[in-house]
C-alpha cells in the first residue's frame, strides 16, 4: 500500500476525502464532547454524506438530511428535510429543541 497512514473515503460520486488515519468527524465530535463534559449519548449530529456515517453512529441521535446518501439514511435515527428546505430547523422543531 502506497499510503498506509491515509484513509480514502468516497462520499460523493466525484469527491473523495483523503484523511490521515487519526482524523475524522467522529474524533472531532468526541473531543468537543469531552471538552464540554457531555456524554455522546446526549449529543446529536446532522449529516448528508457517507463521510458522516462515523459521526452519526457515534452520537446518541443521528440525523440525516433529506438529500443525504442512502447509506447515511439507513443508520440515521431521523431523516429530516433537504438542506435547502431548512432541514436543520425542521428537525430541531420536530424534536422540540427549538
Amino acid at each position: 500500500m502506497q499510503f498506509p497512514d491515509l484513509i480514502f473515503q468516497r462520499w460523493h460520486p466525484h469527491i473523495v476525502n483523503v484523511l490521515h488515519e487519526d482524523v475524522s468527524k467522529s474524533i472531532a465530535v468526541k473531543k468537543v464532547l469531552q471538552y464540554f463534559d457531555i456524554d455522546s449519548s446526549e449529543a446529536l449530529a446532522f449529516g448528508d454524506g457517507d463521510n458522516d456515517i462515523d459521526m452519526l453512529a457515534m452520537v446518541g441521535y443521528g440525523i440525516s438530511m433529506g438529500n443525504g446518501s442512502n447509506k447515511l439514511k439507513n443508520i440515521a435515527d431521523f431523516i429530516t428535510k433537504k438542506s435547502n428546505e431548512d432541514g436543520i430547523e425542521f428537525a430541531l422543531k420536530s424534536l422540540q429543541l427549538i
